[in-house]
């Protein structure tokens, strides 16, 4: 006999659902960290490395330097939606098998029942903004490598930027409405980690929500400009200084 349970208490069902977007929003937090840290690493290294190795010269022979990084960040960026597809794509079939051997599924669907779609959208919206945002930034700083041998400080020095908003993201689902992370959650590079936290424990609306995704969005353009006119003007300065004394000068 199929016994189904309705909860007729709407408060419970309210704060049940709170709860897993909490849940959700601490796994974007940990997800987010890992996937920047990734991508930071690789944007770093092709830049560095293809200054480093003087091989610049011969691919800026046959096209503009314009057109080259705007590639080269799409290349990245198509890379991160392929990957995400493959993880996506893995995990429904192992949904689809599990259960046909008598093994527990991957992931429980009805775990996402009663949750908006709002909160979804968004909150995937903010990690494809921030891996933009992080993107653009190391290529900044990789932009100013001159040696092999620096291409893994220009990458540790953005990757430690992340801690931050990973931190601050973490202590916002137990802390919420502390005065910082009220502040934080509207500042590009970190609203990632930080708003869906709020959002999720019910202290701010989604309309602010996508105010502050609208602030980060509005960071990423002039961003991506200001990325390509540093990766003009220094893709072909080479100096046997460090990296701090390159960013300095």
């Amino acid at each position: 006999v199929k016994i189904q349970t309705t909860s007729i208490n709407k408060h419970q069902t309210k704060s049940a659902h709170f709860q897993k977007m909490q849940r959700i929003s601490q796994f974007v937090v940990i997800a987010g960290f890992l996937i920047l840290t990734s991508y930071i690493s690789i944007t770093g290294s092709e830049i560095g490395r293809e200054k480093g190795d003087h091989l610049i010269e011969s691919v800026l022979s046959s096209t503009s330097t314009n057109s080259y990084f705007a590639g080269k960040m799409l290349g990245v960026l198509f890379l991160l939606i392929f990957q995400v597809m493959i993880y996506a794509l893995l995990i429904g079939i192992a949904n689809i098998v599990l259960p046909m051997i008598h093994q527990k599924a991957l992931i429980n669907l009805d775990f996402f029942k009663g949750i908006s779609i709002n909160y979804i959208v968004l909150t995937t919206l903010f990690m494809v903004v921030a891996v933009i945002l992080y993107i653009l930034l190391a290529a900044i700083i990789a932009s100013f490598v001159s040696r092999i041998e620096d291409i893994s400080q220009a990458t540790s020095s953005v990757a430690s930027l992340i801690l931050i908003p990973y931190v601050i993201g973490l202590i916002a689902s137990l802390r919420p409405e502390i005065g910082f992370i009220k502040v934080f959650s509207y500042i590009p590079f970190a609203s990632q980690s930080i708003m869906p936290v709020r959002i999720a424990t019910g202290t701010v609306s989604y309309t602010q929500g996508w105010v502050s995704l609208f602030i980060s969005v509005l960071t990423l353009v002039p961003l991506f400009f200001i990325a390509g006119f540093i990766y003009k003007k220094n893709i072909f300065k080479y100096s046997n200084h460090s990296l701090l004394y390159n960013l300095l000068h």
